[in-house]
């Protein structure tokens, strides 16, 4: 049941992306101010339910739920508990939903601490967040669905990944992808590139260019 109810909230998570995307984009460029209000609580709504659809794949990880197809994939009643927590996101489709997961944290993020920007802008940076978030939510529940059920149940799970046992790659696995989800909205324009005229020393300048002039010795 429990796995259902993460299922039914990715659904509604995919829904509330699509309105974030949309209404309040299309507000911003007509205008039309009760669209643009639209863009908190959604970003709001959605990071709430996809909250709400991880905890559910974790609970059926701690709980050795091997009727989740997923679940029997990546874990066994044998393992830890925190490597059980660990395998909800060693696998692919546990992946894209933890990526999932910390884009609405960031979505919601910007909702939260933006109150002194203007509206339109808000709601055309929340925007664009839902349709991003939108598509890879599509993507999930249409091809890598982390609740596909298995029945009947596998008496036992096949067990994490050998290479994921280690407290180093829960930690920087996590940490990743927060910064893939950061830079989403925080990457700064890129530095133009130095040419060559700018790096050579002020003090050769006048001699390296004339080396190079017809008749210069």
């Amino acid at each position: 049941m429990i796995p259902e109810l993460g299922h039914f909230a990715l659904i509604l998570a995919t829904l509330v992306a699509l309105v974030l995307g949309t209404l309040p984009l299309l507000g911003a460029h007509q205008n039309r101010m009760t669209w643009v209000a639209l863009a908190r609580p959604a970003a709001s709504a959605m990071a709430l339910l996809i909250t709400f659809s991880f905890a559910c794949l974790t609970q059926a990880f701690v709980t050795s739920d091997f009727s989740v197809v997923y679940v029997a994939q990546h874990s066994n009643s044998l393992l830890p508990i925190q490597y059980r927590v660990a395998a909800v996101w060693g696998g692919h489709e546990g992946s894209l939903l933890l990526w999932m997961l910390m884009l609405s944290w960031w979505a919601f993020a910007v909702a939260m601490l933006s109150r002194q920007l203007p509206e339109t802008m808000v709601a055309r940076v929340l925007g664009t967040l839902g349709l991003v978030a939108f598509g890879f939510l599509l993507f999930i529940l249409i091809t890598s669905s982390p609740f596909e059920r298995l029945l009947p149940a596998a008496a036992e799970g096949k067990d994490l990944n050998p290479c994921c046992r280690t407290s180093a790659w829960s930690f920087t696995r996590r940490c990743s992808t927060w910064a893939m989800s950061a830079s989403r909205w925080l990457s700064p324009s890129p530095s133009p590139p130095c040419s060559p005229a700018s790096s050579t020393p002020p003090g050769r300048a006048g001699h390296d260019r004339g080396h190079w002039l017809p008749g210069a010795s």
